[in-house]
């Protein structure tokens, strides 16, 4: 019963916003989205806090387990590949920079737009992310970026 009640689900989506690799600067806090869904009394009284506390001492603090890594990180494991297969002075590219960036940014865009699932895991994403950057960059002509199984026209 104490599993399913409102301040233990509010203590567990409190835990997950905490230990998620996600931003959440934007939007209303937890506080205030809690309060919007009738929390406010339980939050008032410290219940959800308890919860939260008694969830964290159960767990013995590990509440974020390993898993997979990130898009971001995945990212960043192809980029430094890339970055080792590079001729020195290609390194110092400003245009190279520019194009990195444009991934990383892609890449965000990707996992807050659509989201990580077991069909599209975290490294489809860093890969789609590092393609679609990297060809808007023009580092990359689109049509050899086209899954061989895709036709041109559909492409």
């Amino acid at each position: 019963e104490e599993v399913m009640d409102q301040a233990t689900l509010a203590a567990v989506v409190r835990l997950v916003l905490k230990g998620s690799t996600v931003s959440i600067t934007m939007g209303p806090s937890i506080s205030e989205a809690e309060k919007h869904v009738g929390l406010g009394e339980l939050q008032k009284a410290g219940v959800i806090t308890d919860r939260e506390l008694r969830i964290l001492t159960i767990t013995a603090g590990r509440v974020t387990w390993p898993s997979l890594p990130t898009p971001g990180q995945w990212l960043e494991s192809v980029l430094q590949r890339l970055a080792f297969l590079l001729d020195p002075q290609m390194k110092q590219d400003a245009e190279l920079e520019q194009v990195m960036q444009s991934a990383e940014a892609t890449t965000d865009l990707l996992t807050r737009s659509v989201g990580m699932s077991s069909s599209l895991p975290p490294r489809a994403l860093a890969l789609g992310g590092c393609v679609l950057g990297f060809i808007s960059m023009r580092a990359l002509p689109a049509e050899q970026a086209r899954p061989k199984d895709v036709p041109s026209s559909l492409w």
